[in-house]
């Protein structure tokens, strides 16, 4: 790929064919292969980032965008060209943990960003819930609030950890 940047920047400069050819030795069929390539770079849109973003939330919220097909069409781009967006910039791995923290079930989360359940069971495999944090901080308090009778300086620790609940709650 290295001589296809190359023949990129060399063909931005508008140079002509024949030196183009000469200074990457190449013969014709690969300069009209080159030229094919960096033709397709050209003809990839651009994702909007906001627009994707929006896109999913709404899905995610109820207002689903269909298929994959269907979100390409409405951000105006290719399927492969979406595949390749979500691939490279983790936006749907983000998505996932992040609706999952706040309740979201794999059925959910698998119609809202259609995507897999085998997908999801692997971005969420390391992340809790809200709910899953709150549990395990009660847990924590009830035996911190059992030790307490043995040990008084446990009482700032016990004030903290309610605070947390109760903020955790909130959200």
């Amino acid at each position: 790929m290295e001589k296809l940047d190359k023949f990129k920047k060399l063909k931005a400069l508008g140079l002509p064919k024949e030196e183009i050819m000469q200074m990457l030795g190449i013969e014709s069929r690969m300069y009209y292969y080159y030229n094919a390539e960096s033709e397709k770079d050209k003809r990839k849109r651009i994702i909007d980032i906001k627009a994707y973003c929006d896109a999913i939330i709404s899905s995610i919220q109820g207002r689903s965008f269909g298929t994959k097909d269907d979100l390409a069409r409405m951000l105006n781009v290719t399927k492969p060209t979406l595949t390749e967006f979500e691939k490279r910039s983790g936006l749907s791995r983000l998505f996932c943990r992040f609706f999952h923290i706040h309740g979201k079930t794999k059925k959910e989360l698998s119609k809202g960003l259609s995507i897999s359940h085998e997908s999801i069971a692997e971005y969420i495999s390391d992340t809790p819930t809200v709910q899953e944090i709150i549990n395990s901080l009660e847990t924590a308090l009830s035996v911190y609030q059992e030790m307490e009778e043995y040990d008084s300086n446990l009482s700032v620790k016990i004030y903290k950890i309610k605070k947390a609940v109760k903020e955790l709650k909130s959200i």
